[in-house]
């Protein structure tokens, strides 16, 4: 391991103070106990350490304020009797309680509560076997004053649906020192619960599978000097404020080094965190309150396998010296914060701006850099900058009337382009190629928050352009939620795991001119009304080439959507339109519509599919004008429909024309229906509909059939025309 010259300076300046402070304390301990020593008349005190004798033990519980006393329970006044304690509970001389060998352990080992108004230290006493679930070698409870020290608390085994702890803090207890011990295989190193003003020093915390350290509810602690390693989490920190991680080292544990939910005024100072998926990772769930906020990092060194330092939700945070070996920053949705060039990468400095607008930054000028951060900017061009290997490529967010020009942000672990809350922008001629989660993340922000039944909701991000950019091989291409009135043109988006283009709660969007292809899903609209597609290839996407779900109003016209699993699928969609497309050789539905309401599909060429078109609980629609022609089964199906028009379209050479099954108040008008291999028309369940000028020729089996269910329909032959099949 490397260590920066200021960080390893900081280190020996500490180890030099921490030398000198413990040489005082020894002196002043030695003097403090030789004068006790004389005075003392008191049989129940004794002033030298009881290391001539071990008592062996299950379980102690020591209650302050109760007043009965059991052979293993008792008050303070009970426990001073026993062999293993003795002091007198005050300052200067504290309960000592040491030399006990707790095994096994079926209950907490030794349980302290209510203990407010005296002091005491638990010393060189041994835990081992712990197994049973919510069991602690050493408990306090509403307990304050106290301190563990020198003890070795380990596990037979791990059992991961236990939860057995090393040393347990909770429901109150504070000013408290846990210090020089060891913890091994348990799931919970040390447990702090709705305890404040503790100290956690110098304690070893090995193989403990879930938390090394866990604090939560619990402020104004100080966690100092500590190693953990082979835990989940190697410190874990949820609703804190007011505390201090120092000094510690946090080796190959699994998830993080550091993580902190909720946390605010917080200093994360001059650890070391290696071999962790994420060194450092802090974040809120990002609604007002709900963030970590007001912390700081300094002089940190971390070497992680996916992220060095994860701030997501988190605002007003100071970095500084912090030294990343290879894996960097990743920020989402952060502002207010201080983060200058000493924070370096793999030896290169991150450039953060925020504030500044009208900036140039240019990648071919500023070239010896390893991330670029740039927030709340008016009229600024980031342009020809490679950023790779990094969590993120460009991170911008709150921009107005930006310039994203002509960068390579590949192969990164996150995503390539992260924006949020950009207005007026271009995003042009950008590589955004095999990145972990996201070619371009973009995420507008709500004003008065999303309501997906009101048209005229709020939104502060929106009116942007992304045009000519290259998106494969990602998780997503985009995945852009909250935008509106942007315009998606003219990019190749192909080979995503996931979706090409994913859209939820967008409003009024062009997507247009896009080669959009193998991926999963081609283009996925969600709850995102009044958009258009006009005029893209979509081709050969694994499950849907358009796929659109409570997304009113959408219009797809004149695009080639070819060679897909399902072409368009639609679902409860109210005044959408399918108009002048080229649907073919899709290996199920060409166009699958259901719950859906006032569609129109009109002028389609819808040949090869599996089916043509599949209508399930559909009203006030109309398929018009269609040419739906050798499609494997029916040209159309349609079920549970009702108020639908079925006119003038050309269906040849399918294995069925129509299959109608559960229709009321529907008009079947017009259709050129030719060469089905069993029947032309099939319906069944059919009321009060219509069945007229049909042209129908050449069907194997039956031209028209319908069923003796029906009822209250236009007479069957009126103005058909039938040619060389077999009627009924």
């Amino acid at each position: 391991m490397i260590l920066s010259k200021k960080l390893q300076k900081r280190k020996t300046a500490l180890v030099s103070i921490g030398i000198l402070f413990l040489i005082v304390m020894t002196t002043n301990s030695r003097i403090s106990l030789e004068e006790e020593t004389s005075s003392s008349t008191n049989n129940n005190i004794r002033f030298s350490p009881l290391s001539s004798a071990t008592w062996v033990n299950t379980s102690i519980t020591i209650d302050a304020t109760t007043d009965i006393n059991t052979t293993q329970s008792g008050n303070w006044a009970w426990a001073v009797d026993q062999e293993w304690c003795s002091g007198l509970g005050t300052v200067d001389t504290p309960y000592v309680i040491e030399n006990i060998t707790f095994s096994p352990l079926t209950y907490s080992g030794l349980l302290i509560k209510n203990s407010k108004n005296v002091y005491f230290t638990i010393q060189n006493c041994t835990f081992l076997d712990l197994s049973t679930d919510n069991v602690a070698a050493i408990q306090f409870h509403n307990t304050n004053n106290g301190t563990i020290t020198g003890c070795n608390i380990s596990s037979a085994q791990l059992i991961f649906s236990s939860k057995y702890i090393g040393i347990h803090l909770k429901s109150n207890s504070g000013y408290n020192t846990i210090e020089n011990n060891t913890m091994a295989a348990c799931m919970y190193g040390i447990f702090v619960d709705s305890s404040d003003h503790n100290i956690f020093e110098n304690n070893t915390i090995t193989d403990c599978a879930y938390r090394g350290i866990i604090c939560e509810y619990s402020d104004y602690n100080l966690v100092i000097n500590n190693t953990v390693t082979g835990s989940n989490s190697g410190i874990y920190v949820l609703y804190a404020t007011g505390c201090q991680y120092r000094d510690n080292t946090l080796i190959n544990n699994t998830n993080n080094g550091i993580y902190m939910y909720r946390g605010s005024n917080t200093s994360i100072v001059d650890n070391v965190i290696t071999g962790s998926e994420m060194g450092i990772q802090m974040n809120g769930f990002g609604g007002p309150g709900e963030v970590s906020k007001n912390n700081t990092l300094i002089g940190n060194y971390l070497n992680s396998f996916f992220v060095d330092i994860d701030l997501a939700d988190s605002d007003y945070f100071t970095l500084t010296e912090n030294t990343m070996e290879s894996k960097g920053l990743s920020l989402e949705q952060n502002y207010h914060n201080q983060i200058d060039t000493s924070n370096t990468v793999g030896g290169k400095p991150i450039y953060y701006y925020e504030d500044q607008d009208n900036l140039h930054l240019d990648g071919d000028i500023l070239t010896d850099l390893a991330q670029l951060f740039v927030v709340n900017s008016i009229n600024s061009t980031i342009t020809n900058f490679d950023i790779h290997g990094m969590p993120l490529g460009l991170y911008v967010a709150r921009g107005v009337s930006m310039n994203i020009i002509n960068n390579n942000v590949s192969n990164n672990y996150y995503n390539g382009l992260s924006l949020f809350g950009l207005n007026d922008s271009m995003i042009q001629g950008n590589i955004a190629n095999n990145n972990g989660e996201k070619g371009i993340l973009y995420e507008g922000e709500t004003g008065t928050g999303w309501d997906e039944y009101d048209p005229d909701f709020d939104l502060i991000s929106g009116n942007n352009r992304f045009t000519n950019n290259s998106l494969c091989y990602n998780e997503y291409g985009v995945n852009g939620e909250n935008g509106h009135h942007d315009e998606f043109s003219n990019n190749i988006v192909m080979n995503n795991l996931d979706d090409g283009l994913y859209f939820e709660y967008f409003y009024h969007t062009l997507i247009t001119e896009n080669q959009i292809s193998n991926n999963s899903y081609g283009l996925d609209l969600y709850y995102s009304p009044n958009s258009v597609v006009i005029d893209n290839d979509i081709h050969f996407n694994g499950d849907y080439g358009v796929y659109a779900e409570y997304s009113n109003e959408t219009t797809l016209q004149s695009n080639r959507i070819n060679g897909n699993d399902i072409g368009i699928y639609f679902y409860e969609n109210v005044n959408g339109t399918i108009v002048d497309n080229d649907v073919n050789d899709n290996q199920q539905e060409a166009i699958y519509a259901e719950y859906s309401v006032e569609l129109t599909i009109q002028s389609n060429r819808i040949n090869g599919n599996v089916y043509g078109i599949y209508f399930a609980d559909i009203s006030r629609s109309t398929i018009v004008d269609n040419d739906i022609n050798d499609n494997q089964w029916e040209a159309i199906y349609a079920e549970n429909i009702d108020d639908v028009i079925i006119n003038g379209n050309t269906i040849i050479g399918n294995d069925e024309g129509l299959y109608i099954d559960d229709a009321v108040n529907c008009s079947i008008l017009e259709n050129v229906i030719m060469t089905s291999q069993h029947y032309g028309i099939q319906a069944s369940n059919i009321i009060n509909s219509t069945f007229s000028g049909n042209h129908i020729e050449n069907s194997t089996e039956k031209g028209l059939y319908l069923d003796d269910q029906s009822e209250g329909n236009i007479p069957l032959y009126q103005k058909h025309t039938f040619l060389r099949f077999h009627l009924l």
